[in-house]
């Protein structure tokens, strides 16, 4: 591989990681204020805490589509380091350009609308859970805290391990491939 290339494609997962953590950052800041102030802000809290999901999809998907237009996309796998996937980006082939080029626009639709239901469901799952924790004093049960917080973490994988299966069930759709876990589809019957 160009080393020029490979270097060009560690730059933009690391641009791609930095905006997220930059946002979460941002968004963890919010949140911490909206806790603060009275049963007003719990409401604040919760609605932050559901728009977390939508709003991180929508980064990563423009993120993903910014990749693909520079001439990268992600491996299958991506990278995981202590049990955190991070995209591990390379460059577009011939073949990957002629596989991306064949999806219908139905398969690219339908690519977002599983994003996108697949983030509300994750931010539904997420405000049952920080209203559990608004529920509780962290000084009086530290441990219940972060075993409540890790369950949460957990639960959110499980929902997007399972989600992608059921979504392409009751869609009728196969998964064609995956960048960094995260599925393509295409209709059941049309050729890959």
């Amino acid at each position: 591989m160009d080393f020029k290339r490979t270097n060009k494609a560690n730059l933009i997962a690391f641009s791609w990681q930095f905006g997220q953590l930059i946002f979460t950052v941002f968004l963890v800041g919010l949140l911490g204020n909206a806790s603060l102030h009275g049963a007003q802000r719990s409401v604040l809290f919760l609605i932050l805490v559901f728009f977390i999901a939508p709003i991180w999809q929508g980064l990563t998907e423009l993120g993903y589509f910014i990749a693909y237009k520079k001439g990268f996309h992600s491996t299958a796998e991506g990278h995981t380091y202590r049990g955190v996937s991070f995209p591990r980006f390379i460059s577009n082939s011939a073949d990957y350009l002629k596989k991306r080029e064949d999806l219908t626009v139905y398969a690219k639709r339908m690519r977002l609308v599983f994003a996108f239901s697949c983030a509300f469901f994750l931010g539904v799952y997420f405000i049952v859970f920080a209203s559990l924790l608004t529920q509780m004093n962290p000084a009086a049960a530290p441990f219940l805290l972060f075993t409540l917080l890790m369950a949460s973490l957990v639960g959110g994988e499980i929902i997007w391990w399972g989600y992608k299966r059921v979504f392409a069930r009751v869609f009728g759709l196969k998964i064609v491939w995956l960048e960094n876990k995260r599925p393509f589809f295409e209709r059941k019957g049309v050729s890959d």
